[in-house]
């Protein structure tokens, strides 16, 4: 996937609720996971995911701070530039048509 140009986001190492770990617990965390995926695949790790859309103002200023540009949350909707670190996604089911990503994408 990678090789053909997918990016690589980091989603925790043990899949944690972050907004229940203490400031090292959640350093490493979000931290330690891209460092894990750069050494491993070589490439830049811009973007976070937050396990099961859980987060808060900590976690979101643990994100920031391990030098990610953005973080997608479960929120539904569309993603926009002013909240980088609490990115809307629209969930896209595997059964769906073509037709019914476009009406997902128009509503």
């Amino acid at each position: 996937m990678l090789a053909a140009g997918w990016e690589l986001a980091a989603h925790t190492i043990n899949h944690s609720d972050l907004t229940t770990l203490d400031g090292e617990a959640l350093g490493e965390e979000v931290a330690g996971s891209r460092k894990i995926l750069r050494r491993e695949y070589g490439v830049p790790v811009k973007n976070f995911c937050y396990p099961a859309g859980r987060f808060d103002e900590t976690t979101i200023a643990a994100v920031e701070a391990a030098g990610y540009v953005g973080a997608t949350t479960e929120i539904p909707g569309l993603a926009t530039k002013d909240h980088p670190y609490e990115l809307a996604r629209i969930e896209v089911l595997g059964s769906w048509t073509l037709s019914d990503l476009a009406t997902a994408l128009r509503s």
